[in-house]
């Protein structure tokens, strides 16, 4: 290449490459950023940390929960949240549906949704779960503790009594079966922290981080924008090793 042309050429590949590298800067540090953290989330417990900022889970669809409902308060509340279960500020259970009901029976938790019964000790540890495999035929609809202080449970198939164990589960007749307190209420004072909470199971932060180094975050125009980014990185690669390879021009 004659010597005239590749001067030319060098100062347009200059000119192009301090403009692009400018211009991109900032995409690069957050490319370069959002990956180390994506290669060291777990470590940092990014994969199990929940977003728990209002407007970032609005951004992601993640709205305020539909039902939510107040059961036991003695020893403590017991918190339904759409399908998850809460011991006052303690995590105990999400289920696949909603979950229907939840009572305090001798130092135990008793939950149900439609299609199983959960059992957890005080600290609210899950002990057992209970479905149609082990003799209860679902759907389950309500569940409650009677006059004399035994677990009642309520299908559409009929009313059913526990042991004491809560292993066996009878058929009782309504009538002859004087149904207690159940202590449920429709929760109207809820803490907001826990209803940030419950929004944030569904969104951790390593999926937001990746969503950012993706450039799903900002919907698909984004992934355009880092598909540019991606060959700005490759026309600086180039561009860089041409001047390197003719820095003697340089004059």
């Amino acid at each position: 290449m004659p010597l005239k042309k590749l001067k030319t050429a060098n100062h347009t590949f200059r000119t192009w490459h301090r403009r692009l590298g400018l211009a991109t800067c900032l995409l690069l540090i957050v490319l370069a950023l959002s990956g180390v953290l994506i290669n060291h989330a777990h470590q940092m417990g990014l994969d199990q940390r929940g977003v728990k900022i209002s407007w970032l889970l609005d951004y992601y669809g993640i709205g305020q929960p539909r039902n939510i409902m107040q059961f036991s308060q003695d020893p403590a509340s017991l918190i339904a949240i759409d399908n998850q279960l809460w011991l006052d500020q303690q995590f105990l259970l999400e289920s696949t549906v909603p979950v229907l009901a939840a009572v305090w029976y001798q130092q135990q938790i008793i939950a149900i949704d439609a299609k199983q019964l959960y059992i957890f000790d005080r600290q609210g540890q899950l002990l057992e779960t209970q479905n149609d495999s082990s003799g209860l035929t679902p759907p389950l609809v309500d569940l409650s503790i009677s006059a004399k202080g035994e677990p009642l449970l309520s299908t559409q198939h009929g009313l059913l009594i526990a042991d004491e164990q809560l292993l066996d589960w009878q058929s009782v007749d309504a009538n002859d079966t004087a149904v207690g307190d159940s202590s449920m209420s429709q929760a109207t004072t809820i803490n907001p922290d826990l209803l940030i909470q419950a929004r944030s199971r569904h969104l951790t932060w390593e999926r937001v981080i990746l969503d950012l180094h993706s450039g799903r975050l900002f919907g698909a125009w984004a992934l355009w924008l880092w598909d540019f980014v991606a060959l700005v990185i490759l026309f600086l690669s180039l561009s860089g090793l041409w001047m390197w390879r003719h820095k003697k021009f340089r004059r």
